[in-house]
């Protein structure tokens, strides 16, 4: 009763002085029962995308179908890697759920299959294995090892089609490669940039600095330059000690 007391809670009519009360104190009563941050919003949160679990005893093996490839992926994997396929990151031999695809788009949860002759004879095996993945929530799209190795650009322009109806199905707007932004500038970039804007260059340590840079002070065992004699030099061939008279 003390606690309720302190924030004037004590009597139900002190409930609508309270509310007010509790809107233009600061700091904020929030974590106490009474108000809300200021400014705070009452929106609904973003929706997170959904977790993709996997069986964790599929990565060894998906390691080793990266370093086998069929041609037919390697060829597709060239077209879809580094976010050529309108902006959208694509990895290779995936696991999803209990099984391995070839390429798949986490953003879109877009699944890729390449096909050999030899899924002619596992038909039924191939359609259970699909639904199991699509069951997850994840679009199979399949391509065949003879389309890609004759027409890799039509088997890409059919993949964007589907990418473009699979964002619309999503809600996910499709960020192109050009938008996307750039790695960081090398050294000479900055180096140039800096010397634009006018700032002063920092000095190299001594020990990077040559010899012939390093000042020459005048003494008796080293007079100035100006007072050596013009004609003592090392013309080619002639070796370092020869002097001209």
């Amino acid at each position: 009763m003390m606690r309720k007391a302190a924030f004037g809670l004590k009597t139900s009519s002190r409930s609508a002085e309270t509310a007010a009360t509790a809107r233009d104190h600061f700091p904020s009563w929030e974590g106490s029962g009474v108000g809300r941050p200021l400014g705070a919003s009452t929106a609904a949160p973003a929706r997170r995308r959904p977790i993709l679990h996997y069986n964790p005893k599929l990565t060894s093996f998906a390691k080793k179908l990266r370093r086998k490839m069929t041609f037919a992926e390697v060829l597709l994997w060239k077209r879809l890697n580094r976010h050529q396929v309108l902006g959208q990151d694509f990895d290779r031999q995936r696991p999803v759920g209990e099984w391995i695809v070839d390429f798949y788009c986490k953003a879109l949860r877009l699944a890729v299959e390449v096909d050999g002759s030899v899924h002619d004879h596992l038909r039924e095996k191939d359609q259970a294995r699909q639904r199991s993945i699509e069951a997850l929530g994840v679009k199979v799209i399949r391509f065949w090892n003879s389309e890609v190795k004759n027409d890799t650009g039509g088997v890409v322009k059919r993949l964007e089609a589907v990418i473009r109806e699979r964002a619309r199905e999503l809600g996910v707007e499709l960020v192109s490669r050009s938008e996307r932004p750039t790695a960081d500038p090398s050294q000479e970039g900055k180096r140039r940039r800096t010397r634009a804007s006018g700032r002063a260059q920092p000095a190299p340590p001594e020990s990077l600095v040559p010899p012939a840079a390093w000042p020459i002070v005048p003494s008796r065992t080293n007079p100035p330059v100006n007072l050596l004699p013009s004609l003592i030099c090392s013309p080619p061939r002639r070796g370092q000690g020869w002097v001209g008279r």
